[in-house]
């Protein structure tokens, strides 16, 4: 029932305190960017449960697990999720068409902050497969007048406002998230920055080389700058997680294999 209350919370008072219209574009903005959450992180999740379930007597494994699971979650979707902020001008009259314009700053609100997302959406089957539960519920019965609040307050400046509610209070959700959870992995914050300073570092330099790029390209047909921009990110972040941090590639390498 929390997890429920929690998931569909904004759109609960997006409802109450804004236009059909509003909400519409809202719902819209939200569905882009959840598209590569909601398509992966079920099986990731399902996968990862029952691994955590067979080593959970064993604490060095399952700080290590989800070390490994916290930097590949971080490692492809913080560049799937900037790159969504760096190209929606771009890409949403295109896929949508000139009407949905108004989703544009939206979508960017809420996938500048996913990559937070990305992170939590590894803890609960981990909690879960060492038999802590509880403390899943106890973050979510936190979380829940903190986004509350957030959403209630954005939703008085229009859609904008509401989805900026998520950069002003997810912050604080992953906080509260993070600092109960990783302790009972086994986890500390120098571990975590260990594992992701190489992929904040490949995800900056996307930034810099697609901004760029969209500065030399502002005369060229939108399709094709879009392409552009596409495809210079990817070689960006690519590149720069192969020179800075080989070993994740060859460990990726060999998680796929099996």
């Amino acid at each position: 029932i929390l997890w429920f209350a929690y998931s569909n919370l904004d759109l609960v008072i997006a409802g109450k305190l804004l236009g059909s219209d509003l909400v519409g574009i809202y719902s819209v903005a939200l569905t882009l960017s959840w598209v590569p959450l909601r398509k992966v992180m079920p099986t990731v999740n399902d996968i990862a449960f029952s691994t955590f379930s067979r080593i959970q007597s064993d604490r060095d494994r399952v700080r290590q697990s989800v070390l490994r699971s916290v930097r590949y979650a971080f490692a492809v979707f913080l560049p799937i999720f900037w790159g969504m902020v760096l190209v929606a001008p771009d890409a949403v009259p295109i896929v949508l068409g000139e009407q949905w314009a108004g989703t544009v700053v939206p979508l960017q609100f809420v996938c500048a902050i996913l990559p937070m997302r990305a992170i939590v959406a590894v803890i609960p089957p981990a909690l879960f497969g060492v038999g802590r539960p509880r403390v899943n519920v106890v973050t979510t019965a936190i979380a829940l007048p903190i986004m509350a609040v957030g959403f209630a307050t954005g939703a008085h400046y229009g859609v904008v406002g509401l989805a900026a509610a998520w950069l002003a209070a997810y912050p604080l959700v992953f906080a509260v998230i993070t600092t109960q959870s990783f302790p009972v992995l086994g986890v500390s914050w120098r571990d975590v920055w260990n594992n992701l300073r190489f992929p904040l570092l490949a995800g900056a330099a996307m930034v810099g080389s697609v901004l760029c790029v969209q500065l030399v390209t502002r005369d060229a047909p939108t399709l094709l700058r879009l392409i552009v921009c596409m495809a210079s990110g990817a070689a960006v972040y690519l590149g720069v997680i192969y020179k800075a941090d080989r070993a994740a590639i060859t460990d990726l390498r060999a998680l796929l294999a099996r």
